[in-house]
């Protein structure tokens, strides 16, 4: 049995709630800046816990490259960690709600600040081939609104599809607020990252 798994089973005796997700305060808020930041430190490749490749980034070119995309758009892009290994691909670019994750980003990528909860998309008429992201669903989750207006926001911007990595309970809530077409979904691990 894993460390965390033994751990949440404590709490639960002792009746102790983890810390839960939390959007704005994560991603957006100056509260969650130090979180961002050692996020950022921890996940890059010379970090102390290097992001585990989950999907591989042949995983990623392949689902992508399934549609035959002129334009990609990365959602939640972070640092541009995905975006390196696809630049050489794709016509891509990226964006985050979290202004200084997309600073500590290569000034070779593209990259443009939007929140998919709150808006519609700040390049008015853009509209992407593929948008694909991995792992940005899960702070968003437990909102069943700020789920759908964020579904809703990208299928609004995607010709072909919408491609999401994430865990297969994240996929299920996902599925209840849309049945678009044009949206993969594809799980991945809970992986210790």
């Amino acid at each position: 049995m894993k460390i965390k798994e033994i751990l949440r089973k404590i709490l639960r005796r002792l009746s102790i709630t983890p810390p839960q997700r939390d959007y704005y305060r994560d991603w957006i808020s100056d509260e969650g800046k130090i979180y961002r930041q050692k996020v950022c430190e921890r996940q890059k490749k010379d970090g102390s816990k290097p992001l585990v490749a989950n999907p591989t980034m042949d995983e990623i070119r392949m689902e992508i490259a399934k549609y035959n995309p002129s334009s990609v758009l990365e959602i939640g892009c972070g640092w541009g960690r995905l975006m390196e290994g696809l630049t050489n691909d794709f016509n891509i670019e990226g964006c985050d709600c979290s202004t200084d994750m997309m600073k500590m980003a290569g000034s070779n990528l593209k990259i443009f600040c939007w929140d998919i909860v709150k808006e519609g998309c700040p390049k008015e008429l853009a509209k992407w081939d593929v948008l694909f992201c991995r792992g940005v669903f899960s702070s968003i989750v437990e909102n069943k609104a700020r789920l759908k207006k964020s579904i809703e926001n990208t299928l609004n911007v995607t010709k072909k599809a919408l491609i999401i990595w994430e865990w297969p309970e994240v996929l299920e809530k996902i599925r209840v607020v849309s049945t678009d077409e044009r949206l993969i979904l594809k799980p991945i691990e809970h992986l210790d990252e």
